[in-house]
């Protein structure tokens, strides 16, 4: 037959998942302005690039794509939003 738990065990076990998933969260919001950080980097010295090269039409096409580069990030930074665990989805990962 099998054992129930202590209460006291069950409740250090919760707080263990809650602080693995916060770190969790944390790590994957890092991830993701890491991301950020680099694409709008890499835009920007494309973009200083092509003002010193290009005549001025192409740096006005040039920063309309890095306009686009620019929100294609800031949408990849949502959807690593989405990847951080809310407590619901945790606890439904858990349950067998």
């Amino acid at each position: 037959m099998a054992r129930s738990a202590a209460p006291d065990a069950v409740e250090a076990i919760q707080r263990q998942l809650r602080r693995v998933r916060r770190r969790r969260n944390l790590r994957e919001l890092q991830r993701a302005i890491y991301l950020l950080i680099a694409v709008v980097a890499a835009a920007m010295a494309g973009l200083v690039l092509l003002a010193l090269r290009a005549s001025p039409g192409a740096f006005a096409e040039g920063a309309v794509a890095a306009g686009g580069i620019a929100l294609f990030a800031a949408w990849l930074g949502e959807a690593e939003r989405r990847v951080a665990l809310t407590r619901s989805e945790a606890l439904r990962k858990e349950q067998p």
